[in-house]
């Protein structure tokens, strides 16, 4: 008589929300790197969102889930808070995965019954928001609880509504974890048949879908029917088939799952040596994760192993320490076994190992029955016949060495009813049966479907022949077809690249036409200072003309070049102007943040003509001090250059008028420029001359072109 724990699975439900219910339930069966990674990035949003609202609740709910298993005190914190959270603000909060984790950290830990009462309200939640997948998963959760709890038979009705809700979905995956959980509950009631009948469902639908973890799973409940019917061969046969698929995988829960159960099987063929070793294989595993649950169930089991070893002093001490961590969760079924072992002790060990252990000999009969009789309640209450059937014949045995020969009659009669009615040959050959139809009907498909394969092939390649003379001739025709429209498509390229020479050549023209324009006015101005004898400021005009010649020359072969440099030329020019007319105007050059002139790149000398017939046309004929202004800013996905004036404006020419008329010759260079722009880039460059009555506005778009 061993203890167990179960493989807790949770059925993935990513077909709908909500998103974070995992593939499994227990909480370090994910990649380790993969984990930590979830649990950074969610302590990540919590540092940076500290406002009560959907995403702070979201990322608390989903942090307790994720966390690890020896910070389960935080995550119950975590939970806790978000829930407490959650109440103070109306806010659509995902309520029923809240209290599902709650559930499942608590459970986990050991706690059932705060477990029971957080699946419950989760339950609650996801009817109320008609959350389909949602609530099957926590219906699931409930049965499981329900069957940890001894409640089997209750049990089994979550699971199934949670099979048929799952149905509907058409989702099989978590159809297929329904009918695993449902046979467990069956296993627990000893109604072996049906069990099986139920797991080899599950491993229709994983065999389907090509789970091979879930069908190692299924493979270690089927062993465990085996074991209960005493087919240890085929029991330890099965389960080390499941280890062998289960080993490797990355999921340490199922591992030490099948680890425990080889060791259970050992300990009914009555070799605790070999048990023990899996037991502790199994125990490590375990505790480095915190598992409590299952770390009770193997401190049982390798008491139990002790017993068999007649070791009786270190059987105690497992087997004691064994009771306190399973009356601590509530595992009904697995404290009764453990109060069968301790009995079995009491009657077997010496009298001097008894009082070691803080016993009376003399009273080591009333003991053993004390734990008997408790372990048959316990039994009872579970609905567990088989092992009400192993407590009623330990009491039969110690009533007939106490000579309670009636009560050991009585006893006897009854373990010996319930023993037959479970263990008859008739039941055993009823489920090897049921495993080799299962094999049968299994291999039988796959014959089936070889012939089936062998047909469509003969078919294919029939079809193929046919369909290789149609398509060698479309393929003719196709290739026809595509040296037509690559000569085609050649012709039309060759075309497009002597119109991008043209275009630029006569780029390049506009631009030669505009130094001779610049160089004639900036002499005109030179000249003015010589004939007026102002010799000094004739030099520093001289020295900043050259500067900009010199700048005019290396720009003048360039395509574009930074806005930087422009704006540079730009206001050397202005500095010229200015210190011609005596001052008599002021500029400033203004850049909107997030334009970058280093990086941002223009036509050369775009925006000079504009800021020319700002200076003569506007500011020289007013009375009085005028300002020009150069304004770059984004206007979308293009760059806006905007000159301002104060000026006389345009005379004899209507506010808001666009450029025609008599306008300079820089400016007429420019908008051809711009023409000729729209036509090599594809753009919606544009120039737009406004009289406002109290000066002129030019507002140039052009297409914002990048450096890097």
């Amino acid at each position: 008589m061993t203890l167990e724990f179960r493989r807790l699975g949770i059925p993935n439900t990513n077909h709908a929300p909500p998103p974070l219910i995992l593939v499994v339930l227990h909480l370090f069966c994910l990649n380790a790197a993969a984990r930590q990674s979830k649990v950074d990035s969610l302590e990540k949003i919590l540092s940076n969102h500290p406002q009560p609202d959907t995403v702070r609740f979201n990322a608390m709910v989903n942090l307790a889930y994720e966390l690890p298993d020896t910070e389960s005190e935080r995550a119950l914190a975590l939970i806790d808070s978000a829930i407490s959270m959650g109440k103070n603000i109306s806010l659509p909060f995902d309520w029923a995965l809240a209290y599902r984790n709650r559930a499942i950290i608590n459970y986990y830990q050991g706690r059932t019954e705060p477990a029971l009462k957080a699946i419950d309200e989760a339950i609650v939640q996801a009817r109320k928001c008609e959350n389909a997948p949602q609530l099957a998963n926590c219906l699931w959760i409930k049965g499981v609880l329900l069957d940890v709890d001894s409640k089997s038979r209750e049990a089994i009705k979550y699971h199934q509504e949670a099979a048929a809700i799952y149905e509907k979905l058409k989702h099989p995956d978590q159809v297929a974890q329904c009918y695993n959980s449902i046979s467990a509950c069956y296993t627990n009631l000893s109604e072996y048949k049906i069990s099986l009948e139920y797991l080899q469902k599950a491993l229709k639908y994983y065999e389907t879908l090509k789970d091979s973890l879930q069908m190692g799973v299924v493979l270690g409940n089927i062993s465990l029917i085996n074991k209960r019917l005493e087919n240890y061969d085929r029991a330890l046969e099965v389960q080390k088939k499941a280890y062998d698929i289960l080993k490797g995988r990355g999921d340490m829960f199922s591992e030490s799952d099948c680890l425990m159960k080889i060791g259970n099987i050992y300990d009914s063929k009555e070799q605790p040596e070999e048990a023990f070793k899996y037991y502790r294989m199994s125990y490590a595993i375990n505790k480095e994760h915190g598992l409590v649950r299952n770390q009770a169930s193997l401190t049982g089991n390798m008491g139990i192993a002790y017993t068999s070893m007649k070791e009786y002093d270190s059987a105690f001490i497992y087997l004691r320490e064994a009771v306190k961590l399973i009356g601590d969760i509530g595992e009904r079924k697995n404290l009764g076994v453990s109060y069968l072992s301790l009995s079995t002790c009491l009657l077997e060990a010496e009298d001097a190992t008894l009082q070691r252990n803080g016993f009376i000999a003399a009273k080591k009969f009333n003991d053993a029955e004390k734990y008997l009789t408790a372990a048959l309640a316990l039994f009872r209450e579970a609905e567990m016949p088989g092992l009400e059937s192993s407590a009623l014949g330990a009491l039969a045995s110690l009533y007939g060495k106490t000579g309670r020969y009636k009560e050991a009659y009585e006893h006897n009669a009854r373990f010996t009813t319930l023993k037959d009615s479970l263990l008859n040959d008739e039941k055993k050959d009823e489920i090897r049966r049921l495993e080799i139809q299962y094999e049968f009907e299994k291999n039988e498909a796959l014959l089936k479907a070889e012939h089936d394969a062998q047909l469509k092939q003969e078919k294919t390649i029939r079809y193929a022949i046919i369909g290789g003379i149609i398509l060698a001739v479309i393929a003719a025709l196709l290739m026809l077809r595509s040296y037509r429209r690559r000569m085609i498509a050649q012709s039309l390229q060759k075309q497009a690249e002597l119109q991008a020479q043209m275009a630029e050549t006569e780029m390049k023209v506009l631009r030669l036409q505009m130094n001779p324009h610049f160089i004639f006015n900036s002499l005109n101005s030179i000249s003015d200072y010589v004939r007026k004898n102002r010799t000094e400021e004739a030099d520093i005009y001289l020295g900043k003309f050259a500067k900009v010649m010199r700048m005019s020359l290396e720009n003048s072969e360039q395509k574009e070049i930074t806005l930087a440099e422009d704006l540079k030329g730009l206001e050397i020019y202005l500095q010229l102007e200015a210190r011609r007319l005596n001052n008599k105007f002021d500029f400033e050059i203004l850049i909107d943040g997030g334009i970058d002139p280093e990086d941002i790149l223009v036509p050369p000398m775009l925006l000079q003509p504009f800021v020319e017939n700002s200076i003569w046309h506007g500011i020289a004929p007013k009375d009085g001090k005028g300002n020009i202004r150069i304004h770059i800013s984004r206007k979308g996905a293009m760059l806006n250059c905007v000159v301002t004036d104060d000026g006389v404006g345009q005379k004899g020419k209507k506010a808001g008028s666009n450029l025609t008329g008599n306008t300079s010759m820089g400016v007429k260079i420019t908008q051809a420029r711009i023409d000729m722009l729209n036509k090599m880039k594809k753009s919606n460059a544009s120039l737009e001359v406004i009289d406002s009555g109290q000066g002129v506005r030019v507002e140039l778009l052009l297409p914002l072109m990048t450096a890097f």
